[in-house]
Parts: structure tokens; sequence; C-alpha cells
């Protein structure tokens, strides 16, 4: 008979980690937007605006809106995998 081994990771450490990957990768898209809107704006290359990052005020509110988000899509994300059960194959 199978024993059931011991998590790698407890509940919160697995949490953090999916909401820290939420929060690099919604970052990034949000830092492309911004270079976007900012190269639409001022006539350049998206690239000549992906040079320069926001001014840190900017910056600062991005990421914590970005922190927010991620928060609250990391606690969902694991509540709803402790909901689901997945069969295993055999």
């Amino acid at each position: 008979m199978a024993t059931k081994s011991k998590p790698l990771v407890s509940t919160t450490e697995k949490t953090i980690i999916i909401t820290g990957t939420i929060f690099c990768i919604s970052m990034i898209e949000g830092l492309v937007q911004y270079s976007f809107a900012e190269a639409k704006s001022e006539n350049k290359s998206f690239w000549d605006a992906w040079a320069t990052l926001p001014d840190t005020k900017d910056l600062l509110k991005m990421g914590a809106v970005v922190l927010v988000v991620s928060s609250i899509t990391g606690g969902a994300v694991s509540l709803i995998e402790n909901q689901i059960r997945v069969r295993r194959s055999k």
C-alpha cells in the first residue's frame, strides 16, 4: 500500500510562490502596456519607450496595484486548487 508523501512546500509557501510568480508576470505586462501608451503618446518606437522606466512614484503605484491584484489572484488560485480533486492517471 502506498503511503502519502509529505508535501515539499506548505500551503503558505505555495501561495507565496504563486503570488510572486503572478506579481512578476503582471508587473512585466504592466510595464509593456505603459511602454505602448508612452510610445503612442510621444510618437516614439516601443523600444525607445521600453528603455525608460516610469517615474519612481508611478512605478511604486503600479507595483502596489499589481501586488494587491496578485495577492487576491494567488489566494484564489490556492483556494480553487484545494477544492479540485484531480484523478490520477493509471
